[in-house]
């Protein structure tokens, strides 16, 4: 709410940023540490605020948390804690910051491959039982995970916000501008998977 108040231009309120500061200091809070859930939002809440001592106090106590007790969402897993870790990194110039969200994306990598070998098995033991054709109405987990990176590159990634500069000024909506870094992510996804599983046959994914 803080963070929406600020770049909506509605103030900065500093007296509930102290209180949102001094809940967090109370001992035997259990804070969830995901971006949209937990502590990592709320450290780049009050970064975006001008508390940036308290918001990396808040991605330290974050980091001690083990990653496989964490899903792999945007919400509240480590997609989100990964590429708040990312900006975190450019913003404290820290390589430890770095190190850690390349770790977690390896996991993530890791599971979604997992993901996609028992998948790929699963579809081969049953002979690819499904009617051949298009699926119009797309993959909703996936539409909704490619939504909210291009959301979070939107407001965090120095190059797509540039594009995204660019394309308003030739008068695109934000609608419309998310839905071309869809599909370029959908692609950059693609080529990734193919290429990851043509080494694994030991041939050119090219």
């Amino acid at each position: 709410m803080l963070w929406a108040l600020h770049v909506s231009g509605a103030g900065d309120h500093p007296e509930r940023v102290d209180w949102l500061i001094h809940r967090l200091h109370q001992p035997g809070r259990d804070l969830p540490t995901g971006f949209y859930d937990g502590a990592h939002g709320i450290a780049h809440a009050l970064w975006v605020l001008g508390r940036p001592d308290e918001a990396v106090e808040l991605v330290d106590r974050a980091r001690a948390v083990d990653p496989d007790r964490l899903g792999s969402s945007l919400y509240g897993g480590l997609s989100g804690i990964g590429l708040n870790l990312l900006s975190f990194a450019d913003r404290c110039d820290s390589a430890a910051y770095r190190d850690k969200a390349d770790q977690i994306a390896a996991t993530v990598r890791r599971r979604l491959e997992e993901r996609l070998r028992t998948r790929t098995e699963t579809e081969h033991a049953t002979d690819l039982a499904t009617p051949a054709g298009l699926n119009r109405g797309g993959d909703r987990r996936l539409n909704r995970a490619l939504n909210g990176i291009s959301v979070v590159r939107m407001v965090h990634h120095p190059h797509t916000r540039a594009y995204v500069g660019r394309r308003r000024t030739e008068g695109k909506t934000d609608r419309e501008i998310r839905r071309c870094l869809k599909r370029y992510l959908a692609r950059r996804l693609y080529c990734h998977l193919i290429n990851a599983a043509a080494a694994k046959l030991g041939v050119d994914g090219t």
